[in-house]
């Protein structure tokens, strides 16, 4: 099944959307955190104070995190989508090599049957045996042509 990299892509944006959602609420939580800071000298302004910093530590580390999801859904999905062009032109490689001998064989049989009326009666039958040989070769090289078809067919799914 191939990948789809431009919706991997969309939902890399995403989370990276999503992260950019977060260093405002970090900078919000900021802001605030300075305010209060420098307005309010309670003794629980320290509890206050620490309480938004870890909330603030767990932001970043949301966003830190979001980000290098973000980047691993790209790189991953662009080595997929890497993957699958190199299996697809592995298995047209294949494919076109089985397609050249199938050929190969045919022209070879068309050949020998174009020429069996130059040869001289006796040798006739030699000829035709090798016609014959050529004959079950064919047919296990459209076998493997129609496989490699199949395969390639599949790679490109």
């Amino acid at each position: 099944m191939a990948i789809n990299v431009s919706a991997a892509n969309s939902q890399a944006a995403q989370i990276s959307n999503e992260s950019d959602r977060l260093k405002v609420a970090k900078a919000h939580l900021c802001s605030y955190r300075d305010a209060l800071r420098s307005s309010w000298q309670a003794d629980e302004t320290a509890y206050y104070i620490r309480a938004i910093n870890d909330a603030i530590d767990k932001i970043d580390k949301a966003i830190r995190d979001m980000q290098s999801l973000s980047g691993d859904i790209k790189n991953t999905a662009a080595q997929i989508k890497r993957e699958e062009e190199e299996r697809i032109r592995r298995a047209q490689i294949a494919y076109d090599d089985a397609r050249r001998n199938l050929d190969k064989l045919r022209q070879h049989r068309q050949n020998l049957i174009n020429d069996l009326g130059n040869y001289a009666p006796a040798a006739q039958a030699g000829v035709r045996g090798a016609i014959q040989a050529l004959e079950s070769q064919i047919v296990t090289a459209e076998r493997n042509c129609n496989s490699k078809y199949t395969a390639l067919q599949n790679a490109k799914r």
